[in-house]
This record gives structure tokens, C-alpha cells and sequence, in this order.
């Protein structure tokens, strides 16, 4: 009976506070009122905490021992799209200054508290990835739009190469809604648009990681063999990171710029000639200050001699001192590159896929109206390998499969986030 006397003591003590109020006592340097909890708010054992406006908390269903970064970062780059898609450039936004930030976590992500505080992710953003770890696949605000008719469409549309939402908007609003329909109206369409609807279907299929390996070989053999061995050819993109598929295949033929000059008209027409490149979407040769480009279509054989589905490749011709930036910049991914362009220009310099130079600024302009103007005036800064750009930029070496998106290093983490 005393012991039990103690107890209903000590329970009459007990007040329950929501995690804000650890940081609230810190701040004032002594005990918070603030931030507690009544009893009937409460449910002993429940393991559900109170859901509000002001705390978003851990939910019962989600795993507390699973990372939903990736995931994460999956569906709002989803919503990035679709908002894109829709002309709506203030959520696209959001969710586009968003991801970084997440991305830039160095923690686990397994419940909402382990993003708050974060700039650029207000109560909307955290909704919804406290539906996307509860679900544990997607959130309300990307269902809806999934279900949206228009929506369908319009992704359906853009799914055929060279078609942009532009393109796409235009043909719903003839009342397009099937392939069918658009199949009907081919006399309307682009020579690439004509080729995408044809082979709508095989561009849809991820490319196996084998499959991008033996495209891979059989460009390198063709590449060396016209050059004589003068020039080299390897494959970029996800599959330089280490990803299973791919969407499309990036290789980048390199060699020094005597021998690079006119090479890629040579390469196409042998491609073409074997068979190998079905067709030419896009080419260019000339060299100004972009690389000599083929967008194009592929299609390997296998060993009876039959035909594989169709894969976009994409082949692109860099000079040798231009080859390592341009390694940097098509391996990605893009959140990665921003980063190092970021870094560049806090040491005066600007990275881009052909050079790293350094650069002055130079103030111009009326004194009333004055503006800082920046000024190239450095010559490209020679490398020989990636581990040299790193090192000017003062940041650790990453190989390839760890180029995530996430931040290089703690430093750039204030200034991407604003």
C-alpha cells in the first residue's frame, strides 16, 4: 500500500512534452513551460505521438531502421516533373530547391525529425515525406496527380522522344489522348517525333547493365580500329556509377585533337554501314565551343545473328585536354556537379565540362548603379586526371559509384542552400 502511495505521487509529477521543448529549454537557459502535452492527448503504449501543426512526428507504421532518403528524393524529383509538365513553376521549384538539401543529409533519413530545420523544406515538403516514410513508396500530393486524366496524357506524350510538354499540350488540347491518335496524325509530326512513336515501346525498357557493356566494347573496337589506336571510347552516365540500367547509353570518345578533329563523320557512317546505329537523330561536327555530337539510335546482334531491341546512344567526341572535365561532367549526376561548380567559384575559378579556368571580377557600370561583371581572363587549367580536379578544389576524391548528389564536403552546405 505505501509503495502504491508513491506511485499515484509520482504519477501526479509526470508531465509528457513534445521534442520541442528540449531545444525551447536551451535556448531560455532554464525549464520550459511550453510545448506540453495533456493527458488526453496522450495514449500509453500506443507508440503514436500527437500530430500537429507544430510537431510532425514519427508514425508507428514506418521502419525505424530503413533510410527513405533515396526514396525520397525518388518522388519529389516525380513531382519536380509533373509540376514541370503542368507549367507550374512555383511547386516545381520548391521541390526543386528541396532535393539538394535532402540529399545533403549526412545522416540517415528514417523519420521526419531527421529533416526538420531544414532550409527550403517548409510544412507542405514535410507532409509530405512523413506520408512517403509512413506509405513507404509515395505520398498523397503524387497519387492525385498520377490519377489526374490530363496528367496521364501528357506524360504518355512526352514519353515519345523530342516530344516536350509544349508539343504535348498542343496535341491534348486537339483532343489527342492515345498513341492511336497520334499514330493518325503522323503526316504532323518531327522526322525524330516520327522515330520516337515507332519505337516507343522498346525506349520505355531500362538497358540492362551487360547489354551497356557489350555496346560499350562494340563502339571502343570500332574506334579504335578507324583511328588506328589513336583514340579511346568508354561509357558514362549511371552506368559509370554503377547502376544496373540505364535509360540511354553516354560514350565519350577521346583522343588527342589532331586525330579528333573529323573523326566522328567517319565513326557514324561505319556504324551505319554495319548495321550497329539504325538511326541518326541528331549530329554535329562542327567544333566550336560545344563537342562534336551523335544522338542516335543503336541495335546490337547476338551471336545467331538476331537483332536486340532498339537503345538510344549518345556519342559525343572531346579532345584530350578537354576529356577529363568532360569524364566529370557526363558521369554526374547533376547535384553532384553543382557542387563542384559551387566549390570553383568560391576559389575564383569556373568548372565546366570543357575547362577549369580562373577568372577576375571587374566592377563596371555608373557609381550610382555599379554591378560586379566577371572576366575570364585564366587559360584552361591542364589535368591528367579527375584526381587533380579534386584536388584544386581542395575537396576529397570520390569515385564514381559514390557521386550521389549529396554534398562533397560540409563546407558547401550553407552556401547550395542558399
Amino acid at each position: 500500500e505505501g509503495i502504491s502511495d508513491e506511485h499515484d505521487k509520482l504519477e501526479q509529477k509526470i508531465r509528457f512534452r513534445k521534442p520541442e521543448w528540449i531545444s525551447d529549454c536551451i535556448e531560455k537557459g532554464q525549464l520550459s513551460s511550453r510545448y506540453e502535452l495533456l493527458p488526453e492527448q496522450f495514449v500509453e503504449g500506443s507508440g503514436d505521438e500527437i500530430d500537429t501543426e507544430e510537431s510532425l512526428t514519427v508514425r508507428a507504421g514506418a521502419d525505424e531502421q530503413k533510410d527513405y532518403k533515396s526514396l525520397i528524393v525518388d518522388v519529389f524529383k516525380e513531382l519536380i516533373e509533373m509540376y514541370s509538365v503542368q507549367d507550374d513553376d512555383f511547386r516545381s521549384r520548391a521541390y526543386d530547391k528541396a532535393v539538394p538539401i535532402i540529399e545533403s543529409i549526412v545522416h540517415p533519413i528514417r523519420n521526419v525529425n531527421d529533416v526538420k530545420g531544414c532550409s527550403d523544406i517548409g510544412k507542405s515538403l514535410m507532409k509530405d515525406i512523413e506520408q512517403i516514410i509512413d506509405s513507404g513508396k509515395t505520398c498523397e500530393r503524387l497519387e492525385e496527380l498520377k490519377a489526374d486524366e490530363r496528367m496521364k496524357v501528357l506524360r504518355l506524350f512526352m514519353g515519345i522522344y523530342d516530344c516536350g510538354k509544349k508539343h504535348a499540350n498542343v496535341w491534348y488540347q486537339r483532343g489527342w489522348r492515345t498513341l492511336q491518335d497520334v499514330r493518325e496524325h503522323e503526316d504532323e509530326l518531327s522526322k525524330n517525333q516520327k522515330i520516337g512513336l515507332e519505337l516507343y515501346e522498346e525506349f520505355q525498357q531500362r538497358i540492362p547493365r551487360e547489354e551497356v557493356e557489350k555496346i560499350e566494347s562494340f563502339v571502343r573496337d570500332k574506334v579504335r580500329e578507324l583511328s588506328h589506336g589513336k583514340l579511346d571510347a568508354l561509357a558514362c552516365g549511371s552506368y559509370r556509377r554503377g547502376s544496373p540500367d540505364c535509360g540511354d547509353v553516354d560514350i565519350l570518345v577521346h583522343g588527342e585533337e589532331q586525330f579528333t578533329k573529323h573523326f566522328l563523320s567517319v565513326l557514324v557512317k561505319e556504324l551505319c554501314e554495319c548495321g550497329f546505329l539504325t538511326h541518326q537523330l541528331s549530329t554535329s561536327t562542327a567544333k566550336s565551343d560545344a563537342f562534336q555530337k551523335c544522338l542516335g539510335v543503336c541495335q546490337l546482334k547476338d551471336n545467331l545473328n538476331t537483332k536486340r531491341i532498339h537503345r538510344r546512344l549518345d556519342i559525343i567526341v572531346v579532345p584530350e585536354q578537354e576529356f577529363i572535365y568532360a569524364l566529370i561532367y557526363f558521369t554526374g549526376p547533376v547535384g553532384f556537379n553543382r557542387s563542384l561548380r559551387i566549390r570553383a567559384s568560391e576559389y575564383g575559378m569556373q568548372l565546366s565540362n570543357h575547362s577549369l579556368r580562373r577568372y577576375t571580377r571587374i566592377r563596371s557600370g555608373p557609381k550610382s548603379k555599379s554591378y560586379e561583371q566577371e572576366e575570364f581572363r585564366g587559360d584552361p587549367i591542364l589535368v591528367n586526371s579527375e584526381n587533380d580536379v579534386f584536388n584544386l578544389l581542395k575537396v576529397p576524391f570520390k569515385p564514381p559509384d559514390q557521386r550521389d548528389g549529396r554534398r562533397i564536403c560540409d563546407e558547401i552546405q550553407d552556401r547550395i542552400r542558399t
